[in-house]
């Protein structure tokens, strides 16, 4: 696995990955638990 798609950069511990749409369905996940439990 590579940082760019047909790069030569492994992945290693200091790899940033961008996040923010997957934050947002965890987020929504996270709500509807909270609204579920009360």
């Amino acid at each position: 696995m590579t940082t760019h798609k047909g790069g030569d950069t492994p992945v290693n511990e200091h790899s940033i990955f961008e996040i923010g749409s997957i934050m947002k369905v965890l987020t929504s996940l996270v709500l509807t638990d909270m609204v579920r439990k009360g």
